[in-house]
């Protein structure tokens, strides 16, 4: 019983150090055109700061089918902080009176988002706090595919963002990306995105993107405590995996992000 208790404790001491990591966000308001209308749409995101006054690099972060899910995007956020960016975590869903679509997945297409994402790159490059030509784009599942269509020329041509990197995408049957490094990472027995399709997609035009894939590891393998079957689908954390891609991604953005702009884990 002692040890229980004092196990819980731990992890409850644990949870409010995490939580004491990732500042509230402020909420932002801007707008997105709407897909094939003259119509546009007043958007909801999150921002996260840094500490400093910047300019500091930004991501532009697209969540899943089941909406923001703090479970998976918490600790991304927590090292995206940590590593200086800004990010702003898009709502796609709760401005059009949705929650969760995995059970409809048009109901909020993915090449709507991909309007979403780009509004988004705009409101951050008139923040005067921003270094503007290193805005990231980076999502998952349906935010992941998102980002696929996000980086297509007809969309990105113009202040094309600086990379991208997609967690379990829905890969595309073709890719019409030339502007954007894309890293794409995926599990091998992915039941909901399955990663032959980012196999097959890469096969056609292979240029600046990089396919990571963990043989062993289902769809949510970054949701830490995840283990279950959603929707017919098995979905289930692997923390050695969870590892590896957060090093990738962390590798990924050393790489492109302007030295005079590294900070915390990116120096390293």
């Amino acid at each position: 019983m002692h040890k229980l208790k004092y196990a819980l404790v731990a992890v409850l001491w644990l949870s409010a150090a995490s939580a004491e990591t990732l500042p509230p966000p402020q909420e932002i308001a801007f707008t997105a055109p709407v897909y094939q209308s003259e119509d546009t749409i007043e958007l909801t995101a999150y921002l996260y700061r840094p500490e400093g006054q910047g300019p500091h690099p930004a991501i532009v972060d697209l969540h899943g089918c089941n909406g923001i899910w703090p479970v998976r995007s918490r600790p991304w956020l927590e090292r995206y902080l940590n590593w200086g960016f800004a990010v702003l975590q898009v709502d796609s869903f709760g401005p059009r009176g949705q929650d969760n679509i995995c059970a409809s997945l048009f109901a909020i297409p993915t090449w709507q988002r991909a309007r979403d994402a780009h509004a988004a790159k705009r409101w951050l490059f008139k923040q005067s706090w921003v270094a503007d030509q290193e805005i990231y784009l980076t999502g998952f599942s349906h935010g992941a595919t998102t980002v696929l269509l996000a980086l297509h020329d007809d969309l990105n041509s113009k202040q094309p963002f600086a990379g991208a990197i997609a967690v379990a995408p829905w890969c595309l049957d073709q890719f019409g990306n030339s502007h954007t490094d894309l890293l794409i990472l995926i599990g091998g027995q992915d039941q909901w995105t399955p990663a032959q399709r980012c196999r097959v997609m890469i096969s056609v035009r292979p240029e600046r993107v990089e396919l990571v894939i963990y043989e062993h590891a289902y769809h949510s393998f970054d949701a830490p405590g995840v283990d279950s079957i959603y929707l017919g689908q098995r979905v289930a954390f692997d923390a050695q995996v969870a590892r590896d891609a957060r090093h990738r991604a962390r590798e990924f953005f050393r790489e492109r992000v302007g030295a005079h702009l590294r900070r915390g884990e990116l120096l390293r």
